[in-house]
């Protein structure tokens, strides 16, 4: 497989939440529809090899069901995830190991952020929330936030709009010294 002039041989994987994909992840143009087993393609790099760009380049092309696991290490820069999954469809990010990152800014629906160790977020409104949410189902589970600039987790809405944040689990995450708030709500539910 070529890219950039280096040779990656990778296995793709997308599935269903059950599935362990290694840290690969699968590209839309390869899929003939969501939930299929493992398989091979030339267009995507490796979850877990390099810095922050793969995984946001992995949030870019996710659609609903698929689930990415990103191994163990120290990944620069903040996600930024737009792209929902579905009801019974969600998009997973989860680690492999231990991996510390600058956080999550999620527009998005359907969404599961499980076991980030994340700190050191910007100096910004939701860029330094450890985990910003603008949107409902999702989940926020056993993740590690400290020293978030903003706060640990923002489950946010804008007035007139609660709606638009609602119905989403914050549960077993450990949150240390976070500016403002470890947890702060707007929205329903």
């Amino acid at each position: 497989v070529r890219q950039r002039g280096l040779h990656f041989a990778l296995t793709l994987c997308v599935g269903l939440l059950t599935k362990l994909c290694l840290g690969l992840l699968a590209p839309r143009l390869a899929r003939s529809a969501p939930n299929t087993n493992c398989f091979q393609e030339q267009e995507s790099r490796l979850i877990g090899t390099a810095r922050q760009p793969e995984i946001q380049k992995a949030a870019d092309i996710m659609m609903a069901g698929d689930s990415v696991i990103v191994l163990q290490g120290e990944y620069d820069g903040r996600v930024q995830i737009t792209t929902s999954g579905s009801p019974g469809a969600p998009i997973t990010y989860r680690t492999n190991g231990k991996v510390i990152m600058k956080g999550f800014t999620i527009k998005a629906d359907y969404i599961t952020i499980q076991g980030f160790e994340i700190t050191d977020t910007e100096d910004s409104w939701s860029e330094g929330q450890g985990i910003f949410v603008e949107g409902s189902h999702c989940v926020l589970e056993d993740n590690y936030i400290y020293f978030a600039t903003r706060g640990g987790i923002l489950l946010y809405a804008s007035d007139g709009n609660e709606s638009n944040t609602s119905n989403c689990l914050v549960r077993n995450n450990r949150l240390y010294r976070n500016a403002m708030a470890g947890i702060s709500i707007e929205g329903r539910n």
